[in-house]
């Protein structure tokens, strides 16, 4: 049996980016990047309690349909985004946190991801 290293229901990275916070945020935000990855994505409108929903590509022999519901938790522009996301059937919740902080040249990216655990 293999031995569990480390808490396998949290992701954390981070990147630094060599622009200001404020740059950084906007690409964060722009609908038009955010579709090249998730299908349906309409939100325009990024503050504490708006609601979204959006479709990514399903994922084959596991059941989930690729249909995800969202909210904004906590918006502060140019320093946090954070949302819970839950699958459209509330088999698995996610809990992310993106902080962007002042660095040396530029802006670090700090991006925690938690909660994953199918209930």
């Amino acid at each position: 049996m293999a031995e569990q290293v480390g808490d396998l229901t949290t992701v954390t990275f981070e990147y630094h980016y060599s622009y200001p916070a404020h740059e950084v945020w906007t690409i964060l935000i722009s609908p038009q990047l955010f579709g090249q990855w998730i299908k349906d994505f309409e939100t325009t409108r990024y503050e504490t309690g708006v609601a979204f929903s959006f479709s990514v590509f399903p994922f084959m022999g596991s059941g989930f349909v690729g249909e995800i519901d969202g909210s904004f938790t906590r918006v502060v522009a140019d320093e946090l985004l954070a949302y819970r996301l839950t699958t459209r059937d509330g088999s698995i919740t996610i809990d992310s946190r993106w902080t962007l902080n002042p660095d040396p040249g530029g802006t670090l990216l700090l991006v925690d991801a938690a909660r994953f655990q199918a209930r």
